[in-house]
Order: structure tokens, then C-alpha cells, then sequence
């Protein structure tokens, strides 16, 4: 019927995107599995997530949570 019945937040990531590591901005995007936070950085599953290094944090935009990522 053309209407919406929900919002849905996708991360501009994917194969050709920036490189883990890379300093990154607003407009650029990240390889898979991670996301922009400043820098390109590994995805994690919430506040309790399991990282390999560092810690997993929100990476927030204002008061909104846009993901996690390890750092």
C-alpha cells in the first residue's frame, strides 16, 4: 500500500570501503564488518560484545546509538 510501517538504519560498509585502521568521515565508508568512528573500526554485538582488542563502545551520533565497534 505504500506506506511505511518501519525504519530500518543500514552502515555504508562494504568490500570496496575504507580499510580497518583508515581514518574516515561522515561521507566515506568502511570495508565489511566495520564502521567509521573517526577511524575504520571493528564491528562488535553491544555494550558486553567480545572485542580482540580494546573495549566495545557505542559510536554515537548526538544521543543516538549508530553501532559498536572495538576500541
Amino acid at each position: 500500500m505504500g506506506q511505511t510501517v518501519g525504519m530500518a538504519c543500514i552502515y555504508d560498509t562494504g568490500p570496496s570501503g575504507k580499510a580497518e585502521g583508515s581514518a574516515c568521515g561522515a561521507t566515506d565508508s568502511c570495508i565489511t564488518e566495520t564502521l567509521c568512528d573517526t577511524t575504520c573500526l571493528p564491528q562488535c554485538d553491544g555494550p558486553s560484545g567480545m572485542c580482540t582488542t580494546g573495549t566495545c563502545t557505542a559510536v554515537l551520533e548526538g544521543t543516538t546509538t549508530l553501532g559498536y565497534v572495538c576500541k
